[in-house]
């Protein structure tokens, strides 16, 4: 910190001594004395900020010196009295051994009691036991026959339209025997579908397909998802459905009975030109066909 003012002080003394030789030169320009007159003033106060350093500096000293002292020197704490006593000191005492309780030992009283002997002789009386001879009652329960009866369930026959032929039939015939996961799927849409439950019947069946797409009875799960549309009277979604089966599987026996369907469903539908041209298609592509045949009858009814 002393180093710093010190430095100050120096450039402040050297600044002014620079500015005296400035007040020599005298030119008869106003604004050159204008100038001289304003380095005097700054001089002067250059001088009055060196005085204040200089103030400020011995002050710092002085208490610097004053703080040096007062750290030196510790302040004397004196207790202050208060009005309670001085604590007692305690010492650790030890509680006295504990007596041992006295050992009472009452002899147990010894009691003999002689019981008196007293022999009694009871009279002996021979009475002959007389001979009960009971025959229990035979019961004979004959348990009733009770012969129950299964109830005779008939399971409808699907609804076969009348038009159907003999490779439709055979597309909504009764699985084979089976009990692996496809054949107890196909079952139960087959089931659902007999017994006229158009709705479990579908979703049954698509769940066949989805799982097992290449199984042998898939083409015939697919034309009764379409029969079940056509029966409940949903035909444009019974359209889809037997389109399906004619573009997946066109080498099966459901391809020809599939387009047949379809003529039926717009025949339906009041749509008799596009009814007309599924005739037509079914005639050219599977012409020995037994929906061909049916087809070219309903061609000429149109």
């Amino acid at each position: 910190m002393k180093k710093y003012l010190i430095l100050l002080f120096v450039s402040f003394l050297s600044f002014g001594c620079a500015l005296q030789p400035m007040e020599t030169k005298k030119e008869s320009d106003p604004r050159v004395d204008e100038l001289v007159k304003e380095q005097k003033r700054l001089s002067m106060r250059m001088d009055e900020l060196a005085r204040v350093v200089l103030d400020i500096r011995d002050t710092l000293v002085q208490k610097g010196q004053t703080l040096e002292k007062t750290t030196k020197q510790p302040p004397e704490t004196k207790a202050e009295p208060s009005g309670l006593p001085p604590p007692i000191a305690v010492e650790n005492v030890s509680p006295p051994p504990k007596a041992p309780a006295p050992k009472v030992e009452a002899p147990a009283p010894k009691v003999e009691a002689t019981a008196p002997k007293a022999e009694v002789q009871a009279p002996k009386v021979e009475a002959p036991a007389p001979k009960v001879e009971a025959t229990a009652p035979k019961v004979e329960a004959t348990a009733p026959k009770a012969e129950v009866q299964a109830p005779k369930v008939e399971v409808p026959a699907p609804r076969v339209d009348e038009n159907l032929g003999g490779s439709e039939a055979k597309m909504l015939a009764p699985p084979p025997a089976g009990e692996d996961e496809a054949a107890l799927l196909y079952k139960k849409g087959y089931s659902a579908f007999r017994e006229g439950n158009f709705g479990k019947a579908i979703l049954d069946l698509e769940e066949f397909i989805g799982k097992f797409p290449r199984n042998d009875y898939a083409d015939n799960a697919q034309f009764l998802v379409g029969e079940a549309y056509y029966s409940s009277g949903q035909f444009e979604q019974a359209i889809v459905e037997f389109n399906r089966v004619a573009e997946r599987y066109p080498g099966e026996a459901g391809a020809p009975e599939a387009l047949l369907r379809i003529g039926d469903c717009f025949d339906k539908l009041g749509q008799k030109e596009r009814a007309k041209s599924f005739y037509s298609r079914l005639a050219a592509q599977y012409p020995a066909s037994e929906a061909a045949y049916r087809a070219k009858r309903k061609l000429e009814t149109l």
